[in-house]
């Protein structure tokens, strides 16, 4: 069972990303972004929030998928040779394996492409460590879980 747009805030508070304090200061709202995928987004009009994606668990390739896209997001963590992404990438708040949920920070506005059209953006810097992180992605990583995981390119737009 997926969350839905009446269970998200409650689902958050419980799980301590949202406060009650956060509801009271600001103005909050829930967004279905994709039609063909349960993602949902909280966030203020200012664009702080959540993006929170969910994988059915009836289907295991996208449990699996999303179970790959955490791992992404926990290897600057893990991996010294990605730690240099970490600044690149959304925070990930939490992943509920228990529901199949995903939740990352929600950049506001401005994409990596918005900021390599910037005039004091470092395209330099910025095309080799995407190079060489997608390059490493393919090789295999071992999961916590002890069994070898390969990691595809699912994050910045990029799929497999």
């Amino acid at each position: 069972m997926y969350l839905t747009a009446d269970s998200i805030v409650p689902y958050l508070l419980q799980r301590g990303i949202l406060a009650t304090r956060d509801l009271v200061r600001e103005k909050w709202y829930v967004a279905t972004s994709d039609l063909k995928r349960p993602v949902l987004r909280v966030s203020t009009p200012a664009g702080f929030g959540w993006v929170v994606k969910q994988a059915s668990p009836l289907d295991v390739t996208h449990v699996r998928m999303l179970d790959r896209e955490a791992a992404y997001f926990q290897l600057p963590d893990v991996q010294a040779w990605a730690r240099p992404l970490k600044q690149l990438m959304p925070k990930m708040r939490a992943y509920d394996p228990g529901v199949h949920t995903l939740i990352v920070e929600q950049l506001p506005h401005e994409t990596a492409w918005d900021y390599l059209r910037r005039e004091d953006a470092r395209s330099a810097a910025l095309g080799p460590l995407l190079g060489r992180a997608l390059a490493r992605s393919h090789l295999r990583i071992p999961s916590s879980m002890g069994q070898p995981l390969y990691l595809r390119p699912t994050f910045l737009g990029f799929s497999s």
